[in-house]
């Protein structure tokens, strides 16, 4: 069973789920990082939001050259994805923005402080959660 599948089912009983990534990241990283036939990955994408049906999107936007300083300054192991050269990172984001045309998302902006970062989305995660412990039954 596919983890779409599984969050699928999870996401009809009813539960409030968060998760990062998603879908929307085969957009990013497999159409436009890593190049995948675009027909196929759009495909992916698109069966992924119909099952999972996200009531809030948040994504992060930061300069790749920014982004990528960040995480390597900050960790010493570097994976598949932080030896990845400049060029990719630039078409991982391209990617993202593709993918906003689709698919609507709150835009926080991820060059501030890592505190501004985090008050902004715990503010859309909380008015999230307020209007669902609020709605009518």
């Amino acid at each position: 069973e596919s983890l779409i599948e599984l969050l699928g089912a999870q996401r009809t009983a009813g539960p409030i789920m968060l998760h990062d990534r998603g879908p929307l990241s085969t957009a990013a990283y497999q159409i436009y990082g890593g190049g995948i036939d675009p027909s196929v990955g759009w495909s992916h994408v698109e069966h992924g939001m119909k099952r999972l049906k996200p009531d809030l999107i948040i994504m992060y936007e930061c300069d790749p050259h920014v982004a990528l300083t960040r995480v390597r300054q900050h960790s010493s192991k570097h994976d598949y994805f932080e030896n990845q050269p400049l060029s990719y990172f630039e078409r991982v984001a391209e990617g993202y923005k593709q993918a906003l045309k689709r698919y609507p998302a709150v835009i926080i902006d991820a060059s501030q402080p890592i505190e501004q970062v985090h008050k902004s989305t715990m503010q859309h995660i909380n008015n999230l959660l307020e209007e669902k412990t609020n709605r009518p039954a």
